[in-house]
């Protein structure tokens, strides 16, 4: 009892520190409230001031205490404003910083979907796929119970999940230029995930727009579906998401820096072009479809906005368009003058965060003459450095056609080379390296699993092994202590003998029985059996064990009492007691096997007992029962005596019989008259009554006998 105790109150103080700490581990609902709200905050400022976007992010997560959730989510927004300042480390800090603070699989797939970004963007295609076959295993594992986002919350950050993964994922074929690969992902996004948040419309609208992602043969058709969409997010987006102004100004500028595509634009779409001149004030009068300066000015107004939201990335893209437009009208010296400025914003980047602006000899130049290994190649391939192979492809790209119109072939060839070599890098498709060192890793996984699996088998076989032995062996000891304990129980109710007269000849006899047994059972130095005494409510020990002094050697030997009162059944009070001195404490085997033992001890005891108290009585019915025997043996002799006697009695009725009817024949038939017959008749009954007088003399001889012998028997009494 005192064990079971013990183990409800360890329990019970389990039960409670759990209750303590779950109650500590959940967040009260103001922290989540607080933090759901900056984030939230944070996330819809993205698009439009990045500053107080990282501003919330970073209040939310200074101010996380035990809200993990948010708190991931504050980092994931903290890892975007990174992002889109170009701070790729401190971006990928944030990011992988999300797997240590949560097991919320939302905001998991979240942070690889922002990892994505970094490495689609500085082309670490590789470890774009880890982070993409990442982001796919936990989409799947959210798919498969999407209950358990039921908060409003929840669900709009993952349609956001969704749709980015799904940009960002045609992002990266776009750029790998497998444009049926990018169309396909794009198409994936449904109009449910993009209806409750407007930045990712225009994200949509944006990349299916600049990319050119439409499933369309009609080359002029396609153009008009890419303008729509550039000019719907740039309808959506005015004075609220001004980066997605910006990217749609720029990309129509793009769009449009070709004749043909400008042409059939004003012609189709006449009222957007007209819409997007008056908005901004380009020109006083309507544009013409000669016109060649809208594209200038939708570039330059691309720039402001760039530059108003700080994003040195797209500023370098806006003056890159720019270099583009003036590539295309001729003019050389001023797109030269755009490119270098985008350059400048490459080395501003670099300075910023990789060399602090130390070194100048290694910032990127239009053209220079003592480079041997281009200093763009030597950033992309150093590990500690994340630049952007496609940002500078692009400026190396149009500052080759640019020498090229101002005949400057060297410069011109060496602008190439650099493109070519950027790009031979960037459209390097790591998928399957990616996925071959996956399963490599995989492969290593189930090879340790395996070997602890193989391991594991091998030690449980040789642990159920030796179980099965010992058990074997504790069945045998088991099974010869049970036998012995079932021979044991068979001389307990077999040792009173039935003349028991006395307690101590009970005691000696269970004793003598029991003793060497108990003794090799249970290792026992000795035993004794007391009978309890209702009047003195004592128990009461015969001087028959053999040690007389039994408490000393208990003192003297170190031994351990354990005593079995004996009951029987439906008796409140023992009959008995049964005490074993040991050297150890007893086993609960062994006291299992001693109260099995008990019962027949007891039973013996009380036999005894009722052995002795109805002797007395046994001994007048055996003596009555002896007098019965011997009357009832005398009746048998008597009754054989008379029925003998009866017998002979009934012997004589014959003879009888035939004297009557020899008279009847002498009186009736006349037979009497003929001396002959009659002489003969009677000698016949002569004969007869001899016989008779034969008869009568033995019972005559019988009747003195039973006299004599009835005389004799009143002499003796």
């Amino acid at each position: 009892m005192n064990k079971l105790r013990n183990i409800f109150f360890f329990i019970a103080f389990i039960l409670m520190l759990s209750v303590i700490y779950s109650c500590t581990g959940t967040p009260s609902a103001r922290e989540v409230q607080l933090l759901d709200s900056l984030n939230q905050r944070a996330y819809d400022l993205r698009y439009k001031q990045l500053d107080l976007s990282y501003k919330e992010a970073l209040q939310a997560y200074n101010k996380a205490d035990i809200y993990d959730q948010g708190k991931a989510e504050a980092c994931n927004n903290l890892g975007f404003c990174a992002f889109m300042k170009m701070d790729f480390d401190a971006a990928e800090r944030h990011y992988k910083h999300v797997y240590k603070i949560t097991q919320n699989e939302l905001e998991l797939v979240i942070a690889d979907i922002g990892l994505m970004k970094i490495y689609q963007r500085t082309s670490m295609n590789k470890e774009y796929y880890d982070c993409r076959n990442s982001a796919v295993r936990r989409m799947k594992r959210i798919d498969e119970d999407q209950s358990v986002f039921v908060d409003v919350h929840e669900k709009k950050r993952l349609n956001y999940a969704r749709t980015e993964f799904f940009i960002v994922s045609s992002i990266y074929y776009f750029y790998l230029q497998q444009e049926q690969e990018a169309i396909q992902s794009i198409n994936q996004i449904q109009d449910s995930d993009l209806a409750s948040d407007t930045a990712q419309i225009l994200y949509y609208y944006y990349i299916k727009g600049s990319a050119e992602l439409f499933e369309k043969s009609d080359v002029q058709q396609k153009i008009v579906s890419e303008f729509d969409a550039l000019f719907k997010c740039w309808m959506l987006s005015r004075n609220n998401y001004i980066y997605f102004e910006a990217n749609s100004l720029q990309g129509i500028s793009s769009l449009l820096n070709s004749k043909n595509a400008f042409s059939q634009i004003y012609n189709e779409r006449p009222r957007a072009i007209q819409t997007i001149n008056s908005y901004y004030h380009f020109q006083d009068s309507e544009i013409t479809a000669s016109d060649t300066v809208f594209t200038l000015n939708l570039a330059q107004a691309a720039l402001k906005k760039f530059k108003k939201y700080k994003d040195i990335y797209q500023i370098a893209g806006a003056y890159v368009s720019i270099g583009k437009y003036y590539n295309i009208h001729g003019h050389y010296k001023q797109a030269l003058d755009s490119l270098g400025k985008a350059l400048d914003c490459v080395n501003q980047h670099h300075k910023l965060y990789y060399d602090g602006g130390k070194d100048l000899r290694h910032n990127l130049k239009p053209f220079s003459e003592q480079d041997t290994i281009y200093t763009e190649l030597t950033w992309i391939s150093k590990d500690g450095i994340k630049t952007v192979p496609e940002w500078i492809s692009r400026i190396r790209e149009q500052l080759s056609v640019t020498y090229a119109g101002m005949g400057m072939k060297v410069p011109s060839n060496y602008n190439r080379n650099i493109y070519l070599d950027i790009l031979d890098y960037t459209r390097q498709d790591k998928e399957l390296e990616s996925r071959s060192q996956e399963l490599e890793k995989e492969d290593r996984q189930l090879n340790v699993l395996s070997l602890f699996v193989f391991t594991g088998i091998f030690l449980l076989i040789i642990l159920f092994w030796g179980l099965n032995s010992r058990s074997k062996v504790r069945n045998r000891k088991h099974t010869g202590r049970l036998r012995a304990t079932l021979e044991v129980c068979q001389r307990i109710t077999a040792s009173i003998p039935v003349d028991v007269r006395c307690t101590d000849e009970i005691i000696s006899a269970v004793g003598t029985a029991i003793q060497a047994d108990l003794k090799q059972l249970f290792r026992a130095y000795s035993l004794r059996i007391g009978i309890f005494d209702k009047e003195t409510n004592e128990f009461i020990y015969p001087s028959i064990i053999e040690e007389e002094n039994i408490e000393d050697e208990l003192v003297e030997n170190d031994l351990i009492k354990s005593s079995f009162n004996l009951y029987l059944p439906e008796e409140e009070s023992p009959v008995g007691v049964i005490e074993l001195y040991t050297r150890h404490k007893m086993t609960k085997d062994e006291k299992a096997l001693m109260n099995v033992i008990a019962p027949y001890i007891a039973w013996t005891l009380g036999n005894g007992l009722t052995f002795i108290s109805l002797g007395d009585e046994r001994i007048r019915l055996e003596k009555q029962r002896y007098v019965y025997e011997q009357h009832i043996s005398d009746n048998k002799r008597q009754n054989l005596i008379k029925k003998a006697c009866m017998a002979i009695v009934y012997g004589i009725t014959p003879y009888m019989d035939r004297i009557i009817n020899e008279v009847h024949k002498l009186t009736r038939k006349g037979f009497l008259h003929d001396e002959t017959i009659k002489y003969e008749k009677y000698q016949y009954i002569d004969e007869l009554v001899t016989k008779i007088n034969e008869y009568n003399d033995i019972l005559a001889l019988w009747i003195k006998m039973k006299q004599g012998y009835a005389e004799s028997e009143y002499r003796e009494f």
